[in-house]
């Protein structure tokens, strides 16, 4: 296992262009042939005569093989083209699952490693790669997945797996929308990968692993914690994960998927946290039940304690308050104090005539003086005689 350095990760990442996968002249649907790393100048008779692009639609096939110093050997096109047929997707899905059936196939003799092939006769779904156990007919299967993949996506296709009771190994590509150098990580010396959705999706099911089939690595996504005085690798489950870096020949095959040395120290470290965080929640509630026990067997006084020099307080007549005799704002909890009645008001006087000029008057003018207030506006005629 390598932690994966600035240096390393920028290499792992990188969009290689030459291809580490050949295709049969004479039997296109033979497995395609992996170019074993400084084996370059050993295949290459092999290669001009025998080997052609693995892309069927290529229209020069015919291809060399590179011994490089900085790199791994590899092959290129006769005539110098570096084309990356289908797009560099394209290429490093085919190329990925080339190297691992290769790897698969020399690892595992005894066991059937086929390419695309479906997981019922109705073939709803097609594995990348398929593994099966002659004897006991168990499968596995192997996705490479470059291109872009909703989460919607990804737990339909799980889901069939499941259904058909297949296990099913995610690979993720190494370059492209499924990683992506997390802002920053590089220049602070540590190298992380952003988790997207559906990485984080995924994450709950299984190890995060990036292939890298051009280098033939594998970088195992994990994140660090802390406890028991030590920090130790745990696997990722959000926003980021650091990348360890381990040739895929360091894989192996289990019941339930594939596995290395930092896959296994990863289960180790994530039963450890696990039982750690079960021990701790087993003694906060013996903690809980020990002060619940003491508690009823000490129970807490009434506060304040009762004073002997004291009258009773049931035996004294409560004083009568000042707020009930007062009024405050509209408290309804303050009693007001009682309104006067309200005597009704005489009767209006009649209206009348002005003793002065004989015209119209009020009648509170009538009852009292007889006349307006003002000077009238004429004199009637009686005053006049």
């Amino acid at each position: 296992m390598t932690t994966a350095h600035p240096e390393g990760f920028a290499a792992f990442i990188a969009g290689e262009r030459r291809f580490v996968a050949a295709a049969w002249r004479d039997h296109p649907d033979r497995p395609y042939f992996v170019l074993p790393d400084g084996a370059a100048h050993e295949h290459r008779e092999r290669a001009r005569t025998q080997l052609r692009c693995m892309f069927r639609d290529c229209r020069t096939p015919q291809i060399t093989t590179v011994h490089r110093v900085r790199g791994r050997d590899g092959f290129r096109h006769l005539d110098g083209s570096t084309e990356l047929h289908g797009g560099p997707e394209g290429h490093h899905h085919i190329s990925g699952k080339a190297v691992l059936i290769d790897h698969l196939r020399r690892t595992y003799p005894h066991l059937d490693v086929i390419a695309e092939q479906g997981i019922d006769t109705q073939r709803t779904r097609i594995a990348d790669v398929m593994v099966t156990n002659p004897a006991t007919g168990m499968r596995m299967a192997f996705e490479v997945q470059y291109a872009s993949l909703t989460v919607e996506e990804w737990k339909a296709r799980s889901d069939d797996y499941r259904r058909a009771d297949i296990p099913v190994v995610w690979l993720w590509g190494h370059t492209g929308v499924h990683l992506r150098p997390q802002r920053g990580s590089v220049a602070r010396g540590r190298p992380a990968v952003e988790l997207s959705p559906v990485l984080q999706a995924a994450a709950t099911v299984q190890p995060l692993l990036w292939l890298n089939s051009e280098l033939g690595l594998i970088g195992v996504g994990h994140q660090m914690d802390f406890w028991d005085g030590a920090e130790r690798p745990v696997p990722a489950r959000h926003y980021a994960a650091d990348l360890a870096l381990e040739p895929l020949a360091e894989f192996a095959l289990t019941a339930n998927g594939f596995t290395s040395p930092m896959l296994r120290t990863l289960e180790a470290n994530e039963g450890a946290r696990e039982r750690r965080r079960r021990a701790l929640e087993a003694a906060e509630a013996r903690e809980a039940e020990r002060r619940k026990a003491w508690q009823a067997a000490h129970p807490r006084p009434a506060w304040p304690p009762p004073n002997p020099a004291l009258p009773d307080p049931s035996s004294v007549s409560p004083r009568p308050s000042r707020r009930k005799t007062l009024y405050v704002g509209a408290d309804p909890y303050v009693e007001r104090p009682p309104r006067a009645p309200i005597e009704p008001s005489p009767p209006r006087p009649e209206p009348g005539i002005c003793t002065v000029c004989g015209e119209a008057l009020d009648g509170v003018l009538v009852a009292t003086t007889g006349k307006h207030l003002m000077p009238c506006r004429r004199p009637s005629s009686t005053n006049d005689r």
